[in-house]
């Protein structure tokens, strides 16, 4: 079969053949949920520590300028899968996840549906959010949960990982200050941020106040080991010592750092509130942005709030921390079963988190923090060591076909300049003729995708009115 590998300085062909299963290499998937691009400390991070991600980086090519083709769990999932767009899965919205109604989705192979067929054994572990019926090849020796809903049905692996911790982490009463969190059904602590802190949910329940996994901030009050990134690395580390002698493909899709922003000690306390800094954007009037009421930003006033929003970077690089930790136990894994040289391994986010910037919280939109990801690999002797990838890719460029996924909007910033998108050029600018010809420039290298893609947004994108 031929192993796509991103054409990238160092690299060798873009294209390895291989003929005997000795000869295969192996494949160790990593994605994460919800992870922005300066959430490493090889990006710059000068806070939080990811020190085993930055060695992954520095032993094979760390990509500066990845980006999600579609900053949504299921149509980026969707894409990455596939190695093709948005436009060409049909998987536009997370409501098309699992088992939809509509028809004609996903029509193309997986990447792991090829590799099957090419005579490797693979198995998924974590966070599936994509159409289920390209999961029957996957070979979990754990299918369902005692109740029957399978590890790819929504909500499948949470209850599985619940089975796990029933009897090591009985639930118990709350204590005043505590909820149940939505994904471990244990108690957790709220702080300031936490939409609901210094209620009570007997106070919820009398307004019928319906709790969300993205109100949720403090502190889980379970052990470290049994949290779901623990289960999910460790299901993944199990899988790595029992398919050492064959080729195969391996997935670890952990749900964090996504909501609910609930780190357990030790890394709840690592990353002190007090100590973090609000994003420069926090304060943008956002009032020529086309983004300006997205996420519930004029409605969510907790995410503009300077000391507030400190809680959250805190749970949220406790979080990435927790998930590099067990990055360095999966290494190690590969290591001490004698892969390492034969295993190329990929770590991704299906797109980031705006984290208070602009105001906002979650994903979306088209703003760095939400669309720019981090994208890391290692493979020995093929990948050269310390290399750093300058260009400009989309995570579905992992796999051919290459192609990037785009949208036009009224807005340009100049990153050079303005690094926090804080000054849209276009727009409502009254200065706005002066980016013309950049814009129809960057319009001209749009069409020219489009028309090789063969997209049906080509005469829109072609006729719209940018200035």
């Amino acid at each position: 079969m031929s192993i796509a590998v991103t054409s990238l300085p160092g690299c060798s062909e873009g294209k390895q053949s291989f003929g005997s299963n000795r000869e295969k290499p192996n494949l160790l998937f990593i994605m994460t949920d919800q992870q922005r691009s300066d959430a490493l400390s090889i990006a710059g991070n000068t806070v939080l520590e990811t020190l085993n991600l930055d060695r992954l980086a520095k032993q094979g090519a760390y990509f500066k300028n990845a980006y999600s083709p579609c900053a949504v769990c299921c149509p980026a999932r969707s894409s990455v899968l596939t190695g093709h767009t948005v436009e060409n899965t049909h998987m536009r919205t997370n409501g098309l996840a699992y088992y939809p109604k509509e028809k004609g989705l996903m029509a193309m192979p997986t990447f792991d549906e090829i590799l099957t067929d090419e005579g490797y054994h693979c198995e998924y572990y974590g966070k599936w959010h994509s159409l289920s019926s390209h999961t029957d090849i996957y070979k979990n020796p754990v299918q369902a949960s005692k109740n029957g809903n399978s590890v790819f049905d929504h909500g499948g692996q949470k209850f599985v990982w619940l089975d796990s911790i029933r009897d090591k982490e009985p639930i118990r009463p709350l204590k005043p200050g505590e909820f149940y969190d939505n994904m471990s059904e244990r108690p957790y602590r709220t702080n300031s941020i936490d939409r609901h802190h210094g209620k009570t949910p007997d106070e919820l329940k009398a307004l019928s106040i319906r709790v969300t996994q993205s109100d949720q901030h403090g502190e889980l009050l379970i052990g470290p080991e049994n949290t779901l990134t623990a289960y999910q690395a460790k299901q993944t580390i199990a899988a790595i010592e029992r398919l050492k002698d064959k080729p195969f493909s391996i997935t670890c899709s952990f749900h964090f750092p996504h909501s609910p922003m609930l780190p357990v000690e030790p890394y709840h306390s690592m990353y002190p509130a007090k100590d973090m800094t609000p994003p420069v954007s926090i304060d943008d009037d956002m009032s020529n942005s086309p983004y300006e009421a997205t996420n519930g930003r004029k409605r969510l006033l907790e995410y503009r709030d300077k000391e507030k929003i400190k809680y959250m970077i805190s749970n949220y690089y406790g979080l990435v921390k927790e998930i590099d930790d067990w990055m360095g136990e999966m290494l190690s894994t590969l290591d001490r079963c004698g892969l390492r040289d034969n295993t190329l391994v990929i770590y991704v986010s299906d797109h980031g988190e705006m984290l208070g910037s602009h105001g906002m919280r979650e994903k979306n939109v088209f703003y760095e923090e939400s669309a720019h990801i981090p994208l890391l690999m290692r493979f020995p002797r093929r990948i050269k060591r310390n290399t750093t990838v300058d260009g400009y890719v989309s995570m579905i460029e992992m796999m051919i076909p290459y192609s990037v996924d785009s949208e036009v909007i009224n807005a340009l910033y100049d990153l050079n300049t303005d690094p926090h998108e804080m000054k849209n050029l276009i727009g409502k600018n009254p200065d706005r003729h002066r980016y013309a010809g950049k814009t129809e420039e960057l319009r001209a290298s749009l069409l020219e995708w489009l028309k090789k893609n063969r997209s049906s947004h080509y005469e829109g994108v072609k006729k719209r009115k940018l200035i």
